[in-house]
Parts: C-alpha cells; sequence; structure tokens
C-alpha cells in the first residue's frame, strides 16, 4: 500500500499543489470533450459543471488560483515545481502554442466565462492566431473569473468597441442556414438522368436545396430517387408524437436505410443515422420510449458499411461533417469502442488517428469495457493502442487492467501501462506502482522505480524509501540505483534524509560496493530544493573516497546555481 507519513508541500500558503492538479485535470477533460460534442449536447452541460465545482471548490477553499504554463508544464508561482507531471502535459501544451503563458483565476469565475474560455483553447491554434490571438477571441465581452496573461480586457473592450454581451454572438455559434432554404416537406419530384436514372433537381423542378445533410438532414434533397421514400419516412418520424406510431416509423426508417446502404447509397444512411442520434438525445422534445426506440434502431443500422462510412466522416477534415458525424458516435457510445480499436490498429495517417482517438477518449465511462479487453487480451498491436488511450482517459477504472499489463512485464506494453497510470495519477494507481516494485522480474521493478519519480507526488516516496532499504540489505544493486535515481526525480525535500543515509554507510568493503548507488544518490541529490540537500552534498565532499568527493562538489555548484536561496 502508498503511504506517507509526510504532507504534500504546500504551493502558497494553504494551497496545495495536488488539489490544484486535480482541478486542471477536470479542466483538461472538459475540453477534450468540448471538440467532440456538438454545443448543444448535455455532456457537454456535465464537463463544464464538473469543471466549475471543481474551481469554485478550490477557489473557496483557497482563493485566487495564479498559474504559469511553461513548454508542456504547469507552475504555481514561486514553487520549483512542476503540477501534475504526465498527467497535465497535453493540457498545457495546447495552451502554450495559443500563446497563453499565464492565468489567474478567481471566485467571480462562473460558468459562462469558463464555457467561453474552453471555446476559445478548442479552436485550431493556427486559425486563432490569424484571428488575433488568444486573448481577442477570448474577451469579445466581459469575462468574469479569468485573466489570461495579464491583459487589461476592459481596456481591450474599449480600444475595439465591442458590443456588450447583449449583441455577441457566442464563440463556436452555428451560422443561420443559407437563405433559399428548402422547407421540410417540400414536394421535390424526380427526373431522368442520361442512363432512364431519376434525379433530383433538373430544370423545372424547382431550385434544389443548398442545404448539405449535416447542415439539415430532413431539408437537404436526396441525389438519388430511390432516397424519396426514406426521406418522407423522416419528416413523418419528426412529426411524430405518439409513441407507438414512432417505433413503427423509426423500424420502417432503419429498413429503407439500410437497403440503401447495401445499394451502396451511403449518403442516405448517414441522413437517418443523424436524424435517429437526434432523437435518441432529445429528452426535451421526446419521450422516454421514442428515445428508447430512436436508440434501438439507431444501433441497428450502425453496422458493417454505414458504420464504417460514419467513422470515416468522423475522421473528414470538414469541421461540420466531422463534428456531426463525432457526434452520432457518441450518442452510440460504447457499442462502437471495438469498431473505433479495430480502425485505430490499421490507420497510418497520424490525424486520422488523432481524430478516431478523441473520439474514444470523449467517450468516457462507455469506453471503459472496450479498452479493457484490448489491455488484457487484445493483439500486441491492439493492446498499445488501448494502453495509450487509457492514459488520454486518465480513468481509475482502468487501473486494474493496466494492472495486469504492467506486472506482465511484456516489454514495451508494460512501459506503456506505467506510462498511462501515472497519467491516471490516483491513490488506486500509485498502489500498482508500488506493487511493481517488489516484481521478480528486475525489469518491472526498475520501470516502477522510474515511474513513480515522474509523478511528482510526495505519496511516491515511501515505497520508494522503503524499497531502497530492502535492495540494499539484500544486494539488489541495481535496482537500489534505479529507487536513489527515482527519488531524486520525484524532486521532493523529503527525500533528503533517505539519500543522505545512504552517503553515510561506511566501511572499506561497503564503499566500494556502493559506490555506484553512492554516485546515484550524489547526482540526484542535486536535483533536490533546500538547504538539506545542500547540506547533504557537502558532507559528501569530505567523503574518504576520491570520485565521491570529486562528484559531490560538482553536484553542490550544480546546485547553488539552481537553487541560490538555498
Amino acid at each position: 500500500m502508498v503511504g506517507a507519513a509526510t504532507s504534500e508541500v504546500q504551493g502558497t500558503v494553504g494551497r496545495n499543489p495536488a488539489d490544484v492538479s486535480v482541478v486542471l485535470v477536470e479542466l483538461g477533460r472538459a475540453l477534450k470533450g468540448w471538440s467532440f460534442y456538438p454545443p448543444d449536447h448535455p455532456a457537454r452541460r456535465e464537463l463544464l459543471e464538473r469543471s466549475s465545482r471543481a474551481f469554485q471548490g478550490e477557489l473557496r477553499r483557497h482563493g485566487a488560483l495564479a498559474l504559469e504554463v511553461r513548454r508542456g508544464a504547469f507552475w504555481l508561482p514561486g514553487v520549483e515545481a512542476q503540477l501534475g507531471p504526465g498527467r497535465l502535459d497535453d493540457l498545457a501544451r495546447q495552451l502554450f502554442v495559443r500563446s497563453v503563458r499565464r492565468m489567474a483565476f478567481d471566485a467571480t469565475l462562473d460558468p459562462p466565462t469558463l464555457a467561453a474560455f474552453l471555446d476559445v483553447l478548442a479552436t485550431d491554434a493556427d486559425a486563432l492566431a490569424a484571428a488575433g490571438g488568444f486573448e481577442s477571441a477570448f474577451y469579445t465581452q466581459a469575462r468574469h473569473g479569468i485573466q489570461v496573461n495579464e491583459v487589461d480586457y476592459r481596456a481591450l473592450l474599449e480600444q475595439r468597441q465591442v458590443p456588450g454581451p447583449e449583441t455577441t454572438a457566442p464563440v463556436g455559434a452555428v451560422p443561420a442556414a443559407p437563405v433559399g432554404a428548402v422547407p421540410a416537406g417540400s414536394d421535390a419530384l424526380p427526373a431522368a438522368n442520361e442512363d432512364g436514372a431519376e434525379e433530383l433537381g433538373a430544370a423545372g423542378l424547382g431550385v434544389p436545396s443548398p442545404l448539405s445533410i449535416e447542415e439539415a438532414p430532413l431539408e437537404a434533397d436526396p441525389r438519388d430517387a430511390r432516397a424519396l421514400e426514406l426521406l418522407s419516412a423522416l419528416r413523418d418520424l419528426e412529426e411524430c408524437e405518439d409513441d407507438s406510431r414512432y417505433r413503427e416509423l423509426a423500424r420502417q426508417v432503419a429498413s429503407l436505410a439500410a437497403q440503401l446502404v447495401g445499394d451502396g447509397v451511403l449518403e442516405e444512411g448517414y441522413r437517418a443515422l443523424l436524424v435517429l442520434a437526434t432523437h435518441a438525445g432529445d429528452d426535451a422534445k421526446r419521450s422516454y420510449a421514442q428515445r428508447e426506440s430512436a436508440t434501438q434502431f439507431l444501433t441497428h443500422l450502425a453496422t458493417g458499411a454505414a458504420l464504417d462510412d460514419l467513422v470515416a466522416r468522423a475522421c473528414a477534415t470538414s469541421a461540420d461533417a466531422s463534428l456531426r458525424a463525432t457526434g452520432v458516435l457518441l450518442q452510440l457510445g460504447g457499442r462502437t469502442v471495438s469498431v473505433l480499436l479495430d480502425q485505430l490498429e490499421a490507420e497510418t495517417d497520424p490525424d486520422r488517428r488523432a481524430r478516431l482517438a478523441g473520439v474514444v477518449i470523449a467517450m468516457g465511462e462507455e469506453s471503459v469495457p472496450a479498452l479493457s479487453e484490448a489491455i488484457v487480451a487484445g493483439s500486441r498491436r491492439r493492446q498499445r493502442v488501448a494502453l495509450r488511450l487509457a492514459g488520454e482517459t486518465q480513468n481509475p477504472r482502468l487501473v486494474p487492467s493496466l494492472r495486469e499489463a504492467l506486472l506482465g512485464g511484456r516489454g514495451d506494453a508494460a512501459r506503456d501501462a506505467a506510462q498511462s497510470l501515472v497519467r491516471i495519477g490516483d491513490v488506486s494507481s500509485l498502489e500498482v506502482l508500488a506493487e511493481a516494485l517488489r516484481s521478480p522480474q528486475p525489469a518491472v521493478a526498475a520501470l516502477a522505480a522510474y515511474s513513480l519519480g515522474t509523478t511528482g507526488r510526495v505519496l511516491s516516496l515511501g515505497p520508494l524509501v522503503e524499497t531502497l532499504t530492502r535492495a540494499l540489505a539484500s544486494g539488489e544493486l541495481a535496482l537500489a540505483r534505479e529507487v536513489v535515481r527515482g527519488i531524486g526525480r520525484l524532486g521532493r525535500t523529503e527525500g533528503v534524509p533517505a539519500l543522505a543515509e545512504l552517503l553515510a554507510r561506511g566501511g572499506l568493503f561497503q564503499r566500494k560496493r556502493l559506490r555506484e548507488v553512492k554516485l546515484a544518490a550524489i547526482s540526484a541529490l542535486a536535483h533536490l530544493p533546500g538547504h538539506e540537500a545542500q547540506a547533504a552534498l557537502e558532507r559528501a565532499g569530505r567523503l574518504r573516497d576520491a570520485r565521491l568527493r570529486e562528484a559531490a562538489l560538482l553536484a553542490l555548484e550544480r546546485h547553488e546555481r539552481e537553487d541560490p536561496n538555498a
């Protein structure tokens, strides 16, 4: 078990860096979902509420929170310790590439401001820069509780003469439908092409709708006359209020769409999926029975070629097409994770891989069963895909599967499992890494020591010190050396006593036997802040062993350069 007699180092007075990390993890989860859920999806509301609650709790307890964003990392001002290494790297990078270097949050923070912040953060970095940068996009109106890069937003608004909140369109707002859109229920008729096949929009039959299926699945004209019956059934389904009638219409829609997909008319299967998915998630307009019927026939239709086409659309470069298709996949939920993992196994294009991975991550809890199965019983390639996604989801429910992969000790899989445990970062993850320190496989134990060192958590120190004592007693000097390096990597002053005690071990035989371990301890002390580490290095500079003395003096010079206040 992970135990810690010492408490976490306080960042500012009364502020615990670990608690700040938890708040930022919630913000990172919200951002991942923000990029994939449509603006009106209920999951967005839930993510916003969770992140808002986390911020308000921290701000009420400890007051305003200031953060620095360095390349790929968060730092509390005045505290030379990275926040949540591994767990927060992606979020920090997203902010950094959008030129955000400092943020301050205070108790006036409200959900609309946090939502606007996420809107801007989810915008493509290049597009954001071309439009004037993060501050220009964020401060389109008064914002409460977030200050970015110490910008005086009031002066910025006055300078730009930005209209008030009541006239400002929200970030990411969907533009109005084009003028001239064909209304639902219009009676378009097919015309014959050169081969005698029927098509729509021929001369004399009215102007075809300019809308795409993504914009308006009930209004966009089909390009194949065989789809007219499906479009009529979908419009009837949209207007239906009776539960029994709705179920029959949904069955008819799924059957007609499946026939069209079988004939190669994939876009009509997509049209039906869009409508059914919308109904399945519409708890404001649809009864429970109708939502259940929509979900059932959505699931029936989303198989084979229809599902492959849906996934391809979710990976499309067009933002509208990708967003709508992704919304359907999210509505389908865990049922599609296995198919997405199939695609990820075979996909080589990095952009498509990123989009596929993003959909799985955005599914949250629903992705857990399929990911767990892939980690435990998948092919080697499938297992590695799932292991990396496990770290991205940061879901503690995947810890048991990650434990099995780590303790199994299969090369790359064990490394990926350890990295994912670090990224999840809760107590159960640390306990698995602590357990792995006792693995009979030296490579697994060494990997666990390295991984615990990257967590930055004082909770990791107890297992590392205990393992160091055990390894020295049993003569496992290679493991002892890795543990010492892990203690140094933690960067916590609480690790100094164990390293100082190691350096104080005497006796000619022990000096020679432990020389490499002691050299590692000296190097580790150079990375630990504070007077205690400096004093330990000064004592090491008086040791009898010439190599140790020389190493200690060099480490002391480095320590004084990097920590001049020690």
